[in-house]
């Protein structure tokens, strides 16, 4: 769904449908030099200018297709910006904070985006937990909820990526506890 830009000429009809009707005003729309065609021309412009303005705002209003609003995206979505990667990247690192499902899979493309691979992933510890969590008929929780998560990884030389990296698994894992290992646990 877009904003429809129509032709110049049919906002210029349209603005001129709003001017009364008679003699006199016919006669200042047929003189290209007078006030009131100026008036119609310029104000034909500015709506064209607002009309693809707006088209280029509703483009802005999902990460997907942003430009110039990417850093405010990544600001408000993931905490940090990365105005040094390239437009495509930072919009693939904005789509994989916004995944439902999360699973080793999913953590391991995460990595990916970052340059690490992800050589395993642990769970250490299980929850104690005596009955599920209910509230009314629904449950709140899971014992898979509230977890302690490792991840090994390799950074393949990208270290400089390392705290972006945990900042985004932090904010994608919000239930878990993260440690991560990196280079065989050397680093």
């Amino acid at each position: 769904m877009g904003i429809k830009i129509a032709s110049e000429t049919d906002y210029s009809t349209a603005i001129r449908d709003l001017f009364p009707k008679g003699e006199y005003w016919e006669k200042q729309f047929s003189d290209p030099k007078s006030d009131v065609n100026l008036f119609c021309k310029a104000k034909t412009q500015e709506i064209i200018r607002l009309r693809k303005r707006m088209c280029n705002l509703l483009e802005e209003s999902n990460y997907k297709t942003a430009v110039e609003t990417i850093s405010d995206w990544e600001r408000i979505m993931l905490g940090y910006t990365n105005a040094h990667l390239p437009l495509e990247k930072r919009r693939e690192i904005l789509s994989t904070n916004n995944v439902q499902i999360i699973n080793r899979i999913v953590i391991a493309d995460i990595a990916k985006t970052f340059g690490f691979i992800i050589t395993n992933i642990q769970f250490p510890y299980r929850p104690a937990f005596f009955g599920f969590s209910r509230f009314g008929i629904d449950s709140i929780a899971t014992p898979a909820s509230w977890q302690t998560i490792v991840l090994h990884s390799l950074t393949q030389g990208n270290d400089a990526q390392i705290s972006v990296f945990e900042t985004h698994i932090n904010n994608v894992l919000t239930n878990y506890t993260p440690y991560f290992l990196y280079n065989g646990g050397n680093s």
